[in-house]
């Protein structure tokens, strides 16, 4: 309504330039496909290594061992693809070091873990195509809400507002 009535629009060179000065926000980072198995002690999450590099069963020894808390979301461990930053830092950035098919022990701040990188995705430029619906939606409403109080400053000026009560009759 603000935007028909102000008659507001975007046009491709705003779009463009959105685009241009936020291109890397819309830069997707590397991932990574992560299973985790959490473990009580050390012993115990470099046990579950040695059988995982003997050829024993993931999903096996995670419905056996794995303690987190997320194990009814995530039974078998497999977190699936995550960017760096989605990851506690500790955990994060050791996982970041490791080779696809690599299966390694880890100590954590919340505890012991058994990490297994499954598979990598490099880091995938922004993409303007992809982004441009949203991004054009996004310009729009940065638009309409700096125009919205001088809008509303415009309808209250226009109007004919009564107050009833003490102030009865009195045009404000």
């Amino acid at each position: 309504l603000v935007g028909q009535a102000s008659g507001i629009t975007v046009s491709d060179k705003e779009v463009q330039s959105a685009f241009d000065k936020n291109k890397a926000n819309f830069t997707i980072p590397p991932t990574m496909h992560l299973r985790v198995i959490w473990v009580k002690t050390k012993a115990e999450a470099e046990e579950v290594v040695a059988k995982v590099k003997g050829g024993a069963d993931w999903n096996a020894l995670a419905a056996a061992r794995n303690i987190a808390p997320s194990k009814k979301f995530v039974p078998n461990g497999d977190y699936g693809f995550r960017a760096q930053a989605e990851l506690p830092p500790d955990i994060g950035k050791p996982a970041f070091e490791m080779k696809v098919g690599e299966t390694k022990a880890l100590q954590s701040k919340a505890g012991h873990h058994v990490l297994q990188v499954v598979g990598v995705k490099a880091a995938q430029p922004a993409d303007f195509e992809k982004v441009k619906p949203g991004l054009r939606e996004a310009v729009l409403n940065k638009k309409l809400t700096a125009a919205l109080p001088d809008f509303v400053k415009g309808l209250r000026e226009k109007a004919d507002i009564q107050f009833l009560g003490p102030q009865r009759g009195k045009k404000q």
